[in-house]
């Protein structure tokens, strides 16, 4: 997709009913070049589609997500162009709350790094990284990060938001309930 990301990959295929294409995602290649998901944990990282034939077809499954820069692709029919593939982003709408630049053009890059990675974390929820097996709203990333997140972006409402959905599974004196380790 060019650069690091979090979304979907919109696929534009034509053949055969019953045709399955496997998309796989991935951020980084390893020292030889290969698609690399080690990384990825027990995240599958993966989204199919089966076509039901007849003309062209398009699909986007948007009742997920993934962070990735790669995307591998299996069973498609035909060759595979650079126009069958769309990378989508999505992350939550949120005001921009400040600027900032200098005259160091990697600080500034580091800036728009943090922002851009700040988007692809605030999904409805702040995650804690969105390509592998930690997408949920862990509370530890989200309070470290709460100061630079309000710096860059009006959150108020999001984190609200947020944070009213924790509530019912709080206790009486604040924390959470233990997890059953075979739950985590």
């Amino acid at each position: 997709m060019g650069q690091n990301m979090v979304g979907w990959v919109k696929l534009r295929a034509q053949g055969p009913a019953g045709t399955t294409v496997t998309l796989r995602h991935a951020e980084v290649l390893d020292k030889q070049g290969n698609f690399y998901t080690e990384n990825l944990r027990a995240a599958k990282a993966t989204a199919s589609y089966t076509l039901r034939g007849g003309g062209p077809e398009t699909f986007e499954p948007r009742f997920t997500f993934f962070g990735f820069r790669y995307v591998a692709v299996n069973g498609f029919p035909g060759e595979l162009t650079a126009d069958a593939l769309t990378g989508v982003v999505v992350h939550s709408e949120l005001a921009q709350a400040s600027e900032f630049e200098t005259s160091k053009p990697l600080v500034n890059q580091l800036q728009h790094n943090v922002v851009w990675g700040q988007k692809g974390n605030f999904l409805d929820v702040p995650t804690d990284c969105p390509q592998r097996d930690e997408r949920l709203g862990w509370t530890g990333d989200a309070q470290v990060f709460f100061n630079t997140a309000a710096f860059n972006m009006d959150v108020a409402g999001f984190f609200t938001k947020w944070l009213r959905t924790w509530r019912p599974t709080q206790l009486e004196d604040g924390p959470r309930p233990p997890r059953h380790p075979e739950t985590c």
